[in-house]
């Protein structure tokens, strides 16, 4: 496993040097990018190294000595991102018969801009998407009003960004293949979004009502037919629908928001992921894939807001790559 590994841009000295590199190797075959994990590994072997550590285990002392030396003078969500990554490195080790201790660190909400994502329950879910309909009657002349529902299907079924959304043009839909493509997508990422019998025969009807004659431009459009309707819009048309839907919003930074629809189709589909069996690790290259992020380092995000998936990730993190492709269609 040591021959040509182009991503592999350091060498190696100490007692660990051929696990680093096969553990690399091995990230890179699920799809997960290496250079932050390489860096703090690099950091890893040269201070074992200048330590002369020789007992092939990461002991307690190791474990802890080390992370209070990369710990020093680093916020909450930095030394969570790195003991995160050295867990992964020892529960690597421990799958490969390799003694490495290693303890979970509980990170807190100011890890993530100090907001908690709201995760709509089903109940919540429904009533939005009656209170959808219900401000279409109250605001007959709204063209956001009228559209919002099929926006609402998107952003809650199929996990879209309200921006890749309402960029959604007529070259972007494949009803045959029941596909649309995100072009550009957060940080130029470009996906093909395979759709659900229900949400393409929801597409169909809405393309057929707003656009007899075929889409024009966007899906989305407003009524001059020129450009998409207003992000802004939206945005404030989603506060309408929450009034009418009984939901509170808590203020500003509290939510629920928009983007928390996205939020709780990842949170749902790893729930659904585990429910039929499918490792932890799987699902996260899965829905990294669908959701159109960079590297599933980023989806991760999503599997502390969703504690049945803490077991199972912890017990699985070897032979990925073998299970992902061959169940790749």
């Amino acid at each position: 496993m040591t021959g040509n590994l182009p991503h592999i841009s350091h060498y190696f000295y100490s007692i660990f040097k051929d696990d680093f590199i096969e553990y690399l190797e091995y990230r890179a075959s699920c799809g997960y990018t290496s250079n932050s994990s390489e860096l703090q590994l690099v950091r890893f072997d040269r201070f074992c190294f200048d330590r002369n550590i020789t007992l092939h285990e990461v002991t307690k002392a190791l474990y802890t000595e080390w992370i209070t030396e990369i710990c020093q003078n680093v916020g909450p969500s930095t030394k969570y991102s790195y003991i995160r990554k050295f867990n992964n490195f020892c529960k690597y080790l421990t799958d490969h018969e390799i003694y490495a201790y290693h303890e979970n660190y509980v990170h807190n909400a100011s890890m993530f801009g100090h907001y908690t994502p709201h995760i709509y329950s089903l109940v919540e879910i429904r009533k939005f998407k009656q209170a959808t309909m219900k401000a279409i009657e109250l605001m007959p002349n709204s063209q956001v009003a009228k559209m919002f529902p099929m926006i609402f299907i998107l952003l809650y079924g199929c996990g879209l960004r309200i921006g890749e959304a309402l960029s959604i043009t007529k070259d972007d839909i494949d009803i045959e293949s029941k596909i649309i493509r995100i072009i550009d997508g957060k940080g130029g990422v470009s996906r093909l979004l395979p759709l659900s019998n229900a949400t393409m025969e929801s597409l169909c009807k809405f393309i057929d009502a707003f656009h007899p004659d075929g889409i024009k431009q966007f899906l989305f459009c407003n009524k001059t037919n020129k450009r998409h309707i207003d992000t802004a819009n939206c945005y404030c048309h989603f506060r309408k629908v929450l009034i009418l839907a009984n939901i509170p919003h808590l203020g500003k930074g509290k939510g629920p928001r928009l983007h928390d629809f996205r939020h709780t189709f990842a949170v749902t589909s790893l729930r659904m992921f585990l429910k039929k069996g499918v490792k932890t690790r799987v699902a996260i290259v899965y829905l990294s894939r669908y959701l159109g992020h960079s590297s599933p380092e980023m989806t991760e995000y999503y599997i502390h807001l969703c504690p049945e998936c803490i077991p199972a990730m912890q017990k699985h993190i070897d032979k990925i790559a073998k299970e992902l492709f061959g169940d790749t269609k």
